[in-house]
């Protein structure tokens, strides 16, 4: 069995805080976990969960959501019960085991990933 890997020869990838806020260098020491927060709501861990099903505080992350789940639920019958029964680390969980929503569940991440990616120089 594959030993995980250590903090050290992780690869970030993702922008979110919960990633970005891990990593020091001489000018910076790592954020504990519990205080990276998210940029839009301030509330929660900014973690793929809360960024991708969660936060509300950006309404274009949130109509993108909307849109999303509209179309999971229509493209997955079952998935109308699982929604509401699940949190989302469990949601995402089904998402990924659902093959027929592969590449919409894709695109709505890297939708998702846009609004967060820090601004181009």
């Amino acid at each position: 069995m594959p030993q995980p890997l250590a903090p050290c020869e992780r690869i970030p990838c993702h922008s979110l805080a919960l990633e970005q806020l891990r990593y020091t260098d001489h000018a910076y020491q790592p954020v504990p976990t519990h205080e990276r927060l998210c940029r839009f709501c301030i509330a929660a861990v900014e973690n793929p969960e809360h960024a991708l099903l969660e936060c509300r505080a950006n309404l274009q992350m949130a109509d993108c959501r909307n849109v999303f789940l509209e179309k999971l639920l229509h493209a997955v019958q079952s998935m109308q019960n699982t929604r509401v029964e699940l949190n989302s680390i469990r949601l995402l969980k089904a998402m990924i085991y659902e093959r027929s929503i592969i590449v919409f569940g894709v695109e709505h991440n890297l939708r998702i990933l846009r609004y967060l990616a820090p601004p181009a120089v």
